[in-house]
């Protein structure tokens, strides 16, 4: 008799960055990542909510390469144990970053959304 699988556990087990062990996959995933960078006392801030990483820094540069630097070593160690890539957020952290998005939305925030694709091995 086949177990029928909920359908939201279905998509995270073919989420790429959640199913864990990709050593049998035979091509790479490429995955988009959004950043968030915002300015706060006088440092900038650059945030990836898929992955739960932040790095604060003197510029908007310095912030958004040293995150990009974690993304991957993220990524490769995590790939390497066989572990799921993406991390839990809080909902607090969720909703602290939509409230940042939308001080931006406004122009109450200096602050810039930032794209990008990783791969997935």
């Amino acid at each position: 008799m086949a177990v029928a699988q909920h359908p939201r556990t279905a998509q995270t087990a073919a989420d790429p960055l959640v199913a864990g062990d990709r050593s049998a996959a035979a091509d790479p995933v490429v995955v988009p990542i959004v950043m968030y960078t915002y300015q706060a006392g006088g440092r900038w801030y650059a945030e990836c909510l898929t992955l739960s990483l932040l790095a604060v820094r003197e510029t908007q540069e310095e912030a958004l390469a040293d995150l990009r630097e974690q993304i991957a070593l993220h990524v490769e160690s995590m790939t390497a144990l066989g572990w799921p890539v993406r991390r839990p957020v809080s909902l607090r952290r969720r909703i602290a970053f939509y409230v940042r998005i939308t001080g931006t939305l406004f122009g109450l925030r200096r602050s810039s959304l930032v794209t990008d694709t990783i791969t997935v091995r």
